[in-house]
Formats: C-alpha cells, sequence, structure tokens
C-alpha cells in the first residue's frame, strides 16, 4: 500500500470512529457525516487508480520501450512512495535483478539475488520460482550448465506444488527456461525453435518478441542458416533499443559477415 493511499485509510479510519457519535448525538448532520465519507472514500480510490496508472506506465518502459535501466530508475522511485509486506519486498527485488540481467549488467543482479539467499528457505512456492528463475538466467550468461540443470530439477518440483491460479503463467516460463536451457547446451534446438515460435502467435509485448526473436537467430546460427540468422539479429539490434541482447546481436551479425567474406 503506498504511503499516501495509507494515510488516507487512517483518515478515513478516525473520521468514522469518532465522528459517528457525534452523528449519534446529532450534533453532526448525518448527510454532511455521508458526504465528507463519500469524499474520503473518492480520494482513496483516486489514488489506488493513481497507482495502478503509474506501474502500467512504468512497465510499459520496460515490455515497450525496451529500456531496462530507466525502467528500473521509475520503478525503484514507484516502490520508494509504498509501505511493502516482505514477500512483495522480495518479488520487487527480484523483477529488478532481471531487469539488470537484460541489460547485461550481471553485478548488479547477483548482489540483489546474493542479499536474498538468507531469506529464500521463506520463500513461497510461486516467490520461490521467481527467485530460481533469475538465477538461472544469471547462470545463463556465466554459462554455467551444471548449476541450471539442478535449478531446473528444482523449478519442476515447484510446478507440481504451485496453487492452480499461478500454474499457467509458471509452466509458460519454465518452457522458456527449458528452450533457453537447450540454446546453451546446444541440444533439442528443434524443441527450442518450436517454443520461441510462439511469439508469432499472438500479441506479446515488444520485449518479449525481441528477446524471443534473439533466441531464433541463435538457433538459425547453431543450424548455419546464415541467412535466416541475419534477419533474426537485425531486427533485434533494429527493435531492442537498450536490451543486451542488442549488443550480442549485433556480435553474431559481425560474425556471420565474416563467415560470409571467407566463403568468398
Amino acid at each position: 500500500m503506498s504511503k499516501l493511499r495509507l494515510i488516507v485509510l487512517i483518515i478515513a479510519s478516525i473520521y468514522v470512529v469518532f465522528v459517528l457519535p457525534l452523528v449519534i448525538l446529532e450534533i453532526i448532520q448525518s448527510s454532511v457525516y455521508i458526504l465528507i465519507g463519500i469524499i474520503l472514500f473518492a480520494i482513496y480510490y483516486f489514488t489506488l487508480r493513481l497507482e495502478k496508472v503509474n506501474l502500467l506506465r512504468i512497465s510499459k518502459i520496460y515490455l515497450d520501450e525496451c529500456d531496462p535501466l530507466k525502467y528500473i530508475t521509475e520503478y525503484k522511485k514507484y516502490l520508494s512512495n509504498f509501505i511493502q509486506a516482505k514477500t512483495n519486498k522480495y518479488l520487487n527485488e527480484i523483477t529488478i535483478s532481471l531487469a539488470y540481467l537484460s541489460l547485461g549488467e550481471l553485478g548488479e543482479a547477483k548482489n540483489i539475488l546474493d542479499n536474498l539467499v538468507e531469506f529464500e528457505p521463506n520463500f513461497s512456492p510461486p516467490l520461490r520460482f521467481w527467485y530460481y528463475k533469475a538465477w538461472i538466467y544469471y547462470f545463463e550468461e556465466t554459462k554455467e550448465l551444471e548449476r541450471i540443470k539442478t535449478l531446473i530439477n528444482q523449478v519442476k518440483e515447484l510446478i507440481d506444488i504451485i496453487p492452480l491460479k499461478f500454474k499457467t503463467q509458471l509452466i509458460s516460463n519454465y518452457n522458456q527456461i527449458i528452450a533457453r536451457y537447450y540454446i546453451l547446451a546446444n541440444i533439442h534446438l528443434n524443441l527450442a525453435e518450436q517454443e520461441f515460435s510462439k511469439i508469432f502467435r499472438a500479441n506479446f509485448p515488444k520485449f518479449n518478441v525481441v528477446v524471443n526473436v534473439y533466441y531464433l537467430g541463435l538457433i538459425a546460427y547453431k543450424q548455419t542458416d546464415y541467412k535466416r540468422a541475419l534477419e533474426y539479429f537485425r531486427s533485434v539490434a533494429k527493435n531492442g533499443n537498450k536490451l543486451s541482447v542488442v549488443k550480442k546481436a549485433n556480435e553474431y551479425i559481425e560474425k556471420i559477415n565474416e563467415e560470409i567474406r571467407k566463403e568468398f
């Protein structure tokens, strides 16, 4: 809950408790009491609505503008106005670590994840899933396959016990994790391609499209389909803005052009 909304709630609670007796004693007219109550409720609703609008605006910086650094700055500013429960605080930290990973700032991401290690035993299954996902994406960058395999097994076990309302979203994320692992391990590339190609069959945010297209480029590169790889990587370079995959895509474009030059 935001600090502003909490203040409004406290004022409303005090108003109900202390002013209602005055209405009963007919010191204050009931119509006035009701009117002020409606005004306080409207203010509370407005602050709640404003929070949702601001969060949506900030999310679009990441998902539509592909600007992780700006997103992190704005999100931290947004969170500074909130009194966070522990679970929400941990989830927000994990979210920020994932944004740092998409920016290519591995050190910043690892610092956040390291600081959460002592609290991990008390995480709920859904929260632990996101925490392990962040570590898997970190180890993907450092190419630590064995650690990824260990965490994937734990993530799979979590999905079996996670409440039904979370399952669809987490299974979708699990499938992406597995597909990334296949590419890193250079196995089952056809299955990974099927997973990342799903991006063309629905309306996803730009961030998701760019990242999936990058992995499709990697698959094409590994299959020495340089023409298709170039198409994918050029699309990433054009649309990825400040995502780390843009730098990686440009590096692959240079590698492919070099391979092509060697052939001639």
